[in-house]
């Protein structure tokens, strides 16, 4: 198992060289624990959101507080009746996506859950019937918790040179100012022993602004695109709350200030991903003469390479040889860079 995941990690590795001016930057992905080990819930159900009920009563409320505080002043809503309902599957539709392209679970879809659908969370800690008939191992049930809106006509002055009077006239243009807030929450829950692992709230506010060009037949824009633009935006914290992930990080290769020939050798190798033939000149280099600027890419290298034992090794006999704090920075980071490593290799 242990060397199915170094191959797994290996072969998603992406090594990218990329030269600016003298310096050379060495770009990788790297594998990032999950906040929530779900290594033993990789069959996942996820229900459809509850949705918030934007109801006719909220929306006729909405229109009168609005008539009496003056704060829409053009008979247009970019509301619409059942929107809640749409926004409810979309964030449902999303959160399958994001979770699905992970590559890391087994999703089972709503439409394969009709008969628990009626489950919430209580019921699902005390009940073994979707485990024992689907094989499910952890359930996602989300909420929509917020769905406020506001829409707003603001007054705003432009200056236009007149070529005849040789002055600036003042315009009034109109502009329909629409902002949103949507609220969600999404509870974890193990099916087979009847606990809660995760549960989370996020929230956005998303705000656009129309010209009116004409207000006798202006038209409003439906909230419905501000509103998946926020639900989009959950989708990474969403995946990385649960599922490892890659993420790309650069490194610099220090340049050499004593001029030792094999330094320019050890970037050129760098430059043709020879990373094994660079390692051993700086090792050589580190070892033979103290050059520091080669025991810190040496530590680069063996990093880059996954070879993270060797690279604190590295890093930290550079410190106790010269007292350095940069070293001493770069043993403490390699020491937490190993730590996530080895987090995320549990995951899976």
């Amino acid at each position: 198992m242990k060397k199915l995941l170094s191959v797994l990690i290996l072969s998603s590795l992406v090594l990218v060289i990329t030269l600016t001016g003298c310096s050379t930057t060495v770009a990788f992905d790297v594998l990032k624990p999950a906040e929530v080990n779900m290594s033993e819930y990789r069959t996942l159900a996820v229900f459809d959101y509850e949705p918030y009920e934007l109801t006719k009563e909220y929306f006729a409320g909405k229109l009168i507080l609005s008539y009496l505080f003056g704060s829409q002043e053009i008979g247009s809503t970019g509301f619409r009746l059942y929107l809640d309902d749409e926004i409810a599957r979309y964030m449902t539709d999303r959160t399958i996506n994001t979770l699905g392209r992970t590559g890391y679970f087994t999703i089972i879809r709503p439409d394969q859950l009709r008969p628990f659908q009626n489950y919430n969370t209580a019921m699902l800690l005390s009940n073994r019937s979707l485990y024992e008939s689907l094989g499910v191992d952890a359930a996602i049930l989300g909420t929509i918790e917020d769905m406020d809106y506001s829409e707003t006509v603001d007054e705003r002055e432009k200056k236009i040179w007149n070529e005849e009077t040789e002055v600036y006239d003042t315009q009034i243009e109109a502009y329909f100012i629409q902002e949103v807030e949507l609220g969600i929450s999404y509870t974890v829950v193990d099916v087979r022993q009847g606990t809660i692992l995760a549960t989370e709230y996020l929230s956005g506010r998303k705000r656009d602004s129309t010209f009116i060009k004409d207000p006798d037949t202006f038209q409003a824009p439906s909230l419905e695109n501000l509103y998946k633009e926020i639900a989009r935006g959950f989708e990474t914290q969403i995946s990385r709350k649960l599922a490892p992930y890659y993420v790309r990080e650069y490194r610099n290769i220090k340049d050499d200030k004593s001029k030792d020939p094999r330094s320019k050798t050890a970037k050129e190798f760098i430059k043709s991903s020879m990373y094994k033939n660079a390692l051993n000149l700086y090792l050589e280099m580190w070892y033979e003469s103290g050059n520091t600027s080669a025991g810190f890419n040496a530590a680069i290298v063996y990093e880059v390479l996954g070879q993270f034992d060797s690279a604190i090794a590295v890093i930290k006999d550079v410190y106790d040889s010269t007292g350095l704090p940069d070293a001493y920075k770069e043993y403490k980071r390699l020491e937490q860079v190993k730590a996530e490593s080895q987090k995320a290799a549990q995951q899976y």
